[in-house]
């Protein structure tokens, strides 16, 4: 049980700073770099999903599983599909 809390409050800490970070991205993409708002959100989208595939993949499920473009296959077309 404890692990499991550990495990939750790790997904969402985690989850709570790609959310930070993505909105960070998207505002330096727009308003700082001047890039087109819907590639901004594009590529800040897919720069905080890399993170945090890495990260939840290290922390939050420590996962040693070797086929790590699979995973994270899986883990983008889940993503995408909230996007």
């Amino acid at each position: 049980r404890y692990t499991t809390l550990m495990q939750l409050l790790k997904f969402v800490i985690i989850g709570g700073f790609s959310a930070v970070l993505d909105l960070i991205l998207l505002y330096v993409f727009t308003d700082i770099l001047g890039f087109y708002y819907l590639v901004s959100a594009c590529m800040s989208f897919n720069i905080v999903l890399l993170i945090a595939f890495f990260v939840h993949k290290k922390y939050t499920f420590v996962c040693t599983r070797k086929d790590v473009w699979k995973q994270y296959l899986s883990f983008f077309l889940v993503n995408v599909s909230s996007f």
